[in-house]
């Protein structure tokens, strides 16, 4: 918090006309206006300022930059002061509080978790050098979704900023992700369309949303806040296909949009012209790095609806780690780079659904599990590889600090070590030619790398690794004003100015020697006062001696003072040497940065693919520490697993405690498995386990069993667990009901269907009724299907319906006591040893 000294220490928002900056200038402030809060005519310029600027902006947070201090007044600093947890004060009863400029972003962070936005009204040139008001404008609005600080960003995890449209039909969906740059857009049509959007949003999870502000009434807007996602609106004519049409072909410099997949998509189009508009509005002339728009099917992936995704704890809760692993994530996430945990990220929440994209990436993943010694040495040239991809698109939006140079510098000049482990540790041609290609995130081929195998044709940048190595010093300043960010030897200018900086002195002794010498004046001196600047003093002794050239500028009661165009030439080049140092430092900057970015693709093209290496070489890791198996994944309806393992309870449970068991479904003789057996016996871990190995399997990963074989799903379901939703007018018994009934609606012949004590929320014989439906109706329509219950009526169901088996989970009687063995065997359990599990609750 900022104390009362600091706030005494700012300057004065109320001060004269003469400079906006009041007594800090050192200029005497003309008489303060009447305390009116700074209304009307007696506002003072700067506070007139402020008002423009801030009337543009009522809805934000306005920071306006006042000397070293963003400067906030009235309602908003009010509305601030206590987010910010700094000191509230008052100049002429006009309420401010302010915060220190060079470490602003923790309080913009604040005021984002706090659903606001921050609009930075910034000084557009030197207060030294301005004639009266500095000038001002908003070079910024941050918003939760448009941000690119490194510090405000977790590191492996996407920041999307997304925005939403309707019609009748359907609903379109597009995102920037804009610390990379990257843009994707899907259209949805159909009555599901709305149900398939909510579960898009929970797999992308977005940190802003925006929608149109003409759907007051629209139903996102609430479950989106309740969520903590940001929500913002546009205008409805900001979603119209003609305006988004020339906005996008302008971002992109295209005459057509044909090639960018939009083609018979309108929707996907209107959101993908309303988050490029937005982007737009916040950046405020900021180059917007934005990577060419890519659509995409949902049908690509294995889908998981969003009640899915939270019963199977695939992320970490509030999506950030915890420490102690709870989520499968956390378990399998050994990447080294925030490039390659994001991706890992996306794979988990995205399976592929195409085999032979599905077989490639198990090929790369089984290189390196069998290369033991060459993944050792990757991992540790890994070990804290920069954010290239963040790095490349700071330095095009001008944001990019002399660190992020530096970065990327050590970055690039790694490369030819990761390419030489590669080369030797997997020799050209020995990935066939399935390790040609890079694919993209739904499993379709990108750019081809070589006509050898990928081990060999891992890119490199040698030229501009060079030029960072030459140019850089290794560890620069926080910001470029600090100086000292170019090394030297790499511009003889800039080494002449920092000459006289380092050498002022010695060179001033020698200018003083060379005149004594020269005039024969032992006595002479060379001084300097805030006046005159430097001078030559000769005492009244030697006046005689005073060459011709001398011009002299003071008379003092000992002699005279003098100044010579030499010594002027000397005072211009000490005097302003740090200030020329940093100009051509900025300039020299400038134009490494200019040269960075002609080689932006390349540099993405190695970001993508260090992400991609990261990736499999983490998953061939986390299978040979955990004795993970290489699955079989085909178009086949089976789905069987041998000593299938918990990933998750496997990493936390002490070694041995966990018991394997198989499983086996296909769409025939064996579709659905009803299984019974005690609380606490392991049926929640058997259903879970089940659906976390065919997730890793067709995600590309090895899997925790002895043996699996994998038929590519199409969707995942789960319902299992209790929650309410008493908000949204849903009891628990109804939240249940809601899923099973999207289950029953949707589920086919390719999906897996996991179900937990459905009806258990009612009376027994309408749960038995529901269950015995419900499982009747999935029979018919083919699905495979795990069925847990305590329901022994419904295992009668395995005598009615052909394909439809009974298992159980073992328990023991012990005395007065149970023994759990969580052993999965063929067969109906005889009963549940309730009692016992309350008696062990206490």
């Amino acid at each position: 918090m900022l104390n009362k000294d600091d706030v005494s220490q700012r300057p004065s928002p109320l001060a004269g006309e003469g400079t906006d900056e009041g007594t800090v200038s050192g200029m005497t402030p003309s008489p303060p206006p009447s305390p009116t809060s700074g209304r009307g005519s007696s506002r003072t310029p700067l506070m007139q300022q402020y008002h423009d600027l801030k009337s543009r902006y009522p809805q934000d947070i306005l920071l306006f930059r006042l000397g070293d201090f963003y400067e906030m007044f009235d309602d908003d600093a009010r509305r601030a002061a206590p987010i910010l947890e700094v000191a509230l004060t008052h100049r002429q009863e006009v309420p401010m509080c302010g915060v220190p400029a060079h470490s602003v972003e923790p309080y913009i962070a604040k005021l984002l978790k706090a659903g606001l936005r921050a609009a930075i009204a910034d000084q557009l040139e030197d207060p030294a050098l301005a004639k009266g008001l500095v000038k001002r404008n908003v070079v910024r609005v941050m918003t939760a979704g448009t941000l690119q600080e490194e510090t405000l960003l977790p590191s492996k995890r996407c920041n999307f900023l997304l925005a939403l449209t309707s019609d009748a039909d359907g609903m379109g969906l597009a995102a920037i992700e804009c610390s990379t740059g990257e843009f994707i857009a899907t259209e949805l049509k159909g009555p599901t369309a709305r149900t398939k959007v909510w579960d898009e949003l929970t797999r992308l999870g977005p940190s802003e949303v925006i929608l149109s502000a003409a759907s007051e009434s629209d139903p996102w807007r609430e479950w989106l806040k309740s969520q903590g996602t940001a929500v913002a609106e546009l205008p409805a004519t900001d979603f119209s296909v003609p305006m988004a049409e020339e906005r996008l072909k302008k971002l992109f410099g295209a005459g057509s949009l044909r090639g960018y997949g939009l083609e018979n998509k309108s929707l996907a189009l209107a959101a993908a012209g309303a988050v490029a508009r937005y982007l737009e509005n916040t950046q405020c002339g900021r180059p917007t790095p934005v990577r060419p728009l890519r659509t995409y099917e949902l049908n690509d992936t294995l889908q998981m609806d969003a009640s899915t995704l939270d019963h199977l704890d695939l992320l970490p809760q509030g999506g950030s780690y915890s420490g102690k692993a709870k989520s499968l994530l956390e378990v399998i996430d050994q990447t080294l780079t925030p490039m390659g945990g994001r991706l890992l990220r996306r794979w988990l929440v995205a399976p592929l659904r195409n085999v032979a994209a599905i077989r490639e990436r198990q090929d790369k993943v089984e290189f390196f599990v069998e290369g033991k010694e060459g993944r050792r040495n990757l991992r540790a040239t890994l070990q804290g590889w920069p954010d290239l991809e963040r790095i490349v698109t700071r330095l095009a939006s001008g944001s990019a600090g002399p660190r992020d140079l530096a970065a990327l510098g050590n970055g690039l000049r790694r490369l030819p070590k990761i390419k030489s482990i590669l080369k030797t540790s997997f020799p050209a041609g020995s990935g066939g030619e399935s390790m040609n290609a890079f694919r993209n995130n739904d499993g379709s081929p990108t750019e081809t790398l070589g006509d050898d195998s990928y081990f060999s044709n891992f890119p490199e940048e040698p030229a501009l690794a060079d030029l960072l190595e030459r140019a850089i010093v290794d560890a620069p300043p926080m910001t470029l004003k600090d100086g000292g960010v170019i090394r030297e030897g790499y511009d003889p200018e800039l080494d002449e100015v920092r000459s006289w900086i380092h050498d002022g002195k010695n060179r001033l002794l020698a200018l003083e020697k060379q005149e004594r010498e020269q005039t024969n004046i032992p006595s002479l001196k060379v001084g300097f006062n805030n006046v005159f600047g430097y001078f030559i003093e000769v005492t009244k002794t030697h006046l005689s001696k005073v060459p011709m050239h001398y011009i002299r500028k003071q008379t003092t009661a000992n002699g005279e003072r003098y100044i010579t165009p030499e010594l002027k030439d000397f005072e211009t080049r000490i005097l302003g040497a740090e200030e020329r140092a940093l100009r051509i430092e900025s300039a020299l900057v400038q134009a490494l940065r200019e040269e960075i970015l002609k080689n932006s693709e390349k540099l993405q093209r190695v970001s993508q693919t260090l992400a991609e290496l990261d990736v499999h070489v983490s998953l061939a890791e986390i299978a040979e520490r955990r004795r993970y198996v290489k699955p079989t994944v085909d178009d086949s309806d089976i789905l069987w697993i041998r000593e299938g393992r918990h990933p998750v309870l496997e990493e936390v449970l002490p070694s041995g405690t966990l018991v394997p068991n198989d499983v086996e479904l296909n769409g025939s003789d064996h579709a659905v498995v009803i299984l019974t057996g005690p609380n606490m016996s392991g049926k929640s871990t058997y259903l879970r386990q089940t659906a976390l190995i065919a997730i890793l399997a067709q995600m590309g990963s090895y899997v925790p069993a002895e043996e699996a074989c994998i038929g590519a799903l199409d969707q995942l379901f789960t319902r299992i667990g209790a929650s309410d939703r008493l908000t949204e007018g849903e009891s628990t018994f109804m939240v249940e009901m809601v899923e099973t009934a999207r289950i029953l609606n949707h589920a086919t012949k390719r999906s897996l269907v996991i179900l937990d004590e459905v009806g258990r929320g009612t009376s027994t014989y309408d749960g038995i009724s529901i269950a015995w439906a419900c499982l009747e109706y999935l029979h018919k329509q083919g699905p495979k299907v795990l069925f847990a219950t305590h329901y022994f009526e419904i295992t009668q169901l395995a005598q009615n319906l052909p394909g439809v088996h009974n298992a159980h989970v073992t328990a023991r009687d012990w005395g007065d006591h149970v023994v759990f063995l969580h052993k999965v065997e063929p067969g109906p359990a005889d009963r549940s040893f309730g009692i016992h599990v309350a008696k062990l609750a206490g």
